[in-house]
């Protein structure tokens, strides 16, 4: 051939066009390759049609041809649940050390589009994210996790965040009479407490701190 004179891409959702590029070659020359580059950037989610042809110098126009394209721009929604006891407060979590926390996520479809989920990267204190894969446990102490879920397309979602204290440390109570009473120091019943059905007792109880939490 004598050489491409330009192209012409059009791309079509329902059948309507809702886009047209030309791409014009500036110098045609025979034998020669005219690539031109684009991007289907700012359009909506869902499926098209991109049909393109070029034509030569001389006005030899190529048959139109035409390739279906899903355009995905939606992340997927990652969250946690706690697979146990779990208390949440001003946006901390507060659990024991028996209890596991499950990240789970999905790609939403969007105009009939979802490329599917990659996967979910998980960060715990700081460290690199890695690829989550099953429900987790914490050592006590105050533990910050991050999280995001990524799909096929390379959509990945803001990276999400939760305070969680993890607390392995059970109250500790006491128990105090207030009034007389009576406890052998000798014989069969050494260290046994005798008092009246009418004494009062004083029960107290707190949780201590261990580790911060």
């Amino acid at each position: 051939g004598l050489g491409v004179k330009k192209q012409a891409v059009r791309l079509n959702a329902e059948g309507s066009i809702v886009k047209e590029l030309t791409f014009a070659n500036a110098e045609p020359e025979q034998g020669q390759t005219f690539i031109s580059v684009f991007t289907l950037a700012g359009m909506a989610d869902g499926i098209y049609g991109l049909e393109h042809n070029a034509e030569d110098i001389i006005g030899n126009v190529e048959a139109a041809k035409v390739s279906t394209y899903a355009v995905d721009n939606t992340a997927p929604i990652t969250g946690y649940r706690v697979e146990g006891i779990g208390y949440s407060k001003d946006g901390i979590l507060y659990i024991p050390v028996q209890s596991g926390i499950y990240l789970e996520s999905a790609d939403p479809v969007s105009n009939g589009v979802a490329s599917g989920l990659k996967a979910v990267y998980l960060s715990v204190d700081g460290r690199p994210f890695a690829v989550y894969g099953s429900t987790f446990t914490l050592a006590e102490g105050i533990h910050q996790i991050a999280f995001y879920g990524e799909d096929n397309a390379g959509n990945a979602e803001p990276q999400k965040s939760v305070t969680v204290m993890v607390d392995a440390t059970p109250p500790i109570t006491s128990l105090v009479p207030a009034g007389n009473y009576y406890i052998p120091q000798s014989g069969q019943h050494t260290g046994d407490f005798y008092a009246p059905v009418w004494l009062a007792y004083k029960l107290s109880a707190y949780d201590p701190v261990s580790k911060g939490v």
